[in-house]
């Protein structure tokens, strides 16, 4: 009886294994299928970076001469006005 008792058991745990690695097959094959393979998804965001990259460092130099130029202006726009609020008292 023991001896069935210890063969049953080792029977089980071979199926649990097996059932185990047949469901991490399955889930492995379902997430390449959705995803796509891990490593074409790094290189594609990779390349997508580095174009957002190239993109702005074009923009920077394209546009940093009017951005200066046009705060540099605001900054020497000087309007020498009395305030409002401002009451002359003697």
């Amino acid at each position: 009886k023991g001896k069935r008792l210890k063969q049953a058991k080792e029977e089980a745990t071979a199926e649990i294994d097996h059932y185990r690695l047949q469901r991490e097959k399955d889930f492995r094959w379902k997430q390449s299928k959705i995803m796509g393979s891990q490593d074409n998804l790094s290189t594609k965001i990779d390349e997508e970076t580095a174009a957002k990259i190239r993109s702005l460092t074009n923009n920077y130099h394209k546009n940093i001469e009017n951005v200066l130029g046009h705060l540099l202006g605001k900054v020497y726009e000087i309007n020498p006005d009395i305030h409002q609020n401002y009451t002359y008292t003697i």
